[in-house]
């Protein structure tokens, strides 16, 4: 050998085929999607069925005095941050019910929009929307039986 170093090679590490998804059974996604809908079925009809039945309490008060529909959005936003953001709070859903009070309002009147069932109907929404996207996210995460232990 003369003054020069030999380089090593690097052997070639022939690439690694992707691992398939085991095969599951023809029957087995609409098992698991028969199960989900039966869930949301049941969080439905529990959201719902007790949706109006109790007054409102004290927090539902204050969320709604803070998105009440005579307020503009950009007082919902100016007070967002004064005082909303120290209690935990963003205001896109103080703007988001303040929206769907002064909707609700058209075909109410100015105070039917605080009827403790009018008053939760945005959260109920929100949460079966809740469920759903948290099954069909887990779903596509995980396989789809852990997705039903979400």
């Amino acid at each position: 050998m003369s003054g020069k170093k030999r380089r090593k090679q690097n052997p070639v590490v022939p690439a690694v085929p992707a691992a398939e998804p085991p095969p599951q059974e023809p029957g087995a996604a609409r098992v698991h999607d028969g199960f989900f809908f039966t869930v949301l079925a049941v969080a439905v009809i529990v959201r719902f069925l007790f949706l109006g039945r109790a007054e409102l309490w004290q927090d539902e008060l204050g969320f709604l005095n803070l998105a009440h529909p005579r307020l503009s959005s950009a007082a919902i936003w100016r007070s967002g941050w004064e005082t909303i953001v120290s209690i935990g709070q963003l205001p896109l859903s103080f703007l988001i019910f303040n929206a769907f009070y002064r909707i609700i309002g058209l075909f109410t009147g100015p105070v039917g929009a605080f009827t403790p069932a009018l008053a939760r109907l945005p959260a109920v929404v929100f949460g079966i929307i809740g469920v759903w996207s948290g099954y069909r996210l887990s779903a596509r995460v995980l396989d789809r039986p852990v997705a039903r232990l979400n």
